[in-house]
């Protein structure tokens, strides 16, 4: 077992190594967009809060407008992928 496994709690190791720091990353990238949405630009215009954002997708999810667009997104995609072949053979 290498030290760095050892140095790590017994529940922790089965993890990743580096998972914590990148975790802890995503989380104060997330709090500092909350907050400079809250309190620095007042205008949603221009920055959304974190916590509306997510509030919204979990509302599209459940009315299932965003499983469709999900599906038209992918097929976009996909097609923008093949490099529109079916427009060049026609």
């Amino acid at each position: 077992m290498t030290a760095e496994a050892v140095a790590r709690p017994r529940l922790l190791r089965w993890l990743p190594a580096g998972f914590m720091q990148v975790t802890a990353s995503f989380l104060v990238a997330a709090a500092l967009w909350e907050l400079v949405a809250r309190f620095l630009v007042k205008s949603p215009i221009f920055f959304v809060p974190l916590g509306q954002i997510a509030l919204k997708a979990v509302a599209l999810w459940r009315s299932g407008d965003l499983q469709n667009d999900m599906a038209v997104s992918g097929i976009g995609i996909s097609r923008a992928g093949s490099g529109w072949r079916w427009l060049r053979e026609s």
